[in-house]
């Protein structure tokens, strides 16, 4: 899944309250997906379920500098052994300078 927003071309940043120009629109992308596997040779390691969830942002923060942000969530289910089932949460973020 993909968006364009439009933005305000003049944004505050709350910590230093400098106004930042942007090219005014923001582009976010995301992402489902699900994995299952099933086996009857190998139970331990190709029972289970993996879940997860994307999402990022992208725009321009003046002529040569682009921002994104993102954040994701995963889910992992072992079925036979649940001692390995896991969820994270991540979140990143980069900073492209474009010459």
């Amino acid at each position: 899944m993909e968006a364009r927003l439009k933005l305000p071309e003049l944004w505050k940043l709350p910590i230093i309250g400098k106004q930042v120009r942007t090219a005014g629109e923001m582009k976010v992308k995301g992402r489902l997906s699900a994995e299952i596997k099933r086996s009857e040779l190998n139970v331990e390691r190709d029972n289970t379920d993996t879940y997860s969830a994307l999402l990022s942002s992208d725009f321009n923060v003046g002529t040569n500098l682009m921002l994104t942000v993102g954040t994701g969530i995963t889910r992992f289910i072992n079925h036979n052994l649940e001692q390995n089932n896991y969820f994270a949460v991540d979140v990143n973020t980069t900073l492209t300078i474009k010459f």
